[in-house]
């Protein structure tokens, strides 16, 4: 049986309390390592240099503090600082639109899109919740509670994925503006308006 993404092994797997990522998120940092292992070899700690070359399953759960490493070392190797966040959560999206999570983006319906964030994030985090209110007509504030790795880079990271989303579904961000964030209180809230191509 389903449950926001996970099953019921998966919960059994995850009863360690550790926050966890989905392997289809580090997929392809971890190519673009291994591709350079030497370097990212120097960059990973000892500890996670078992992911340059031990296969990533992209239904299963790996430490959510790995997967930064992971995505920070990648960072480094590319070099472009905040434009590789964003891209990163652009493309994250967008394989999420087309292949992964497809069967919930496939309507095109930016505003039920939106109002199923959390699905989504709870398809790729086991901790955390996303919620989303809708304020007004494409404008939709969300707010994310409870994520025990949040930290700069998720920041960046999410508030390019959900701008990725509307442009999956065909639409375009005006703005997604981060409103607050409490690292210590682990939550961060951002408005988002958009609007539909013609």
């Amino acid at each position: 049986m389903e449950t926001d993404g996970l099953t019921r092994a998966s919960l059994e797997e995850l009863a360690t309390g550790e926050a966890n990522i989905k392997g289809s998120l580090l997929v392809g940092a971890v190519k673009l390592l291994r591709a350079r292992r030497a370097e990212a070899t120097e960059l990973l700690k000892p500890e996670l240099q078992h992911y340059l070359s031990e296969r990533i399953l992209v239904s299963s759960w790996y430490p959510e503090a790995d997967g930064m490493e992971l995505f920070r070392a990648f960072v480094q190797l590319v070099g472009g600082g905040d434009e590789i966040w964003r891209r990163m959560g652009h493309v994250t999206a967008a394989d999420h639109a087309h292949s992964t999570y497809h069967h919930l983006i496939e309507e095109q319906d930016i505003d039920r899109l939106l109002q199923r964030g959390h699905v989504l994030f709870r398809a790729m985090n086991d901790q955390g919740t996303l919620r989303t209110r809708r304020l007004a007509e494409r404008t939709f504030e969300l707010e994310l509670e409870a994520f025990p790795v949040l930290c700069t880079e998720w920041i960046k990271l999410l508030t390019a994925y959900f701008d990725g989303l509307v442009l999956a579904a065909g639409g375009e961000t005006l703005r997604c503006d981060l409103l607050e964030v409490d690292y210590s209180g682990k939550r961060a809230k951002w408005l988002l308006e958009y609007a539909v191509k013609e």
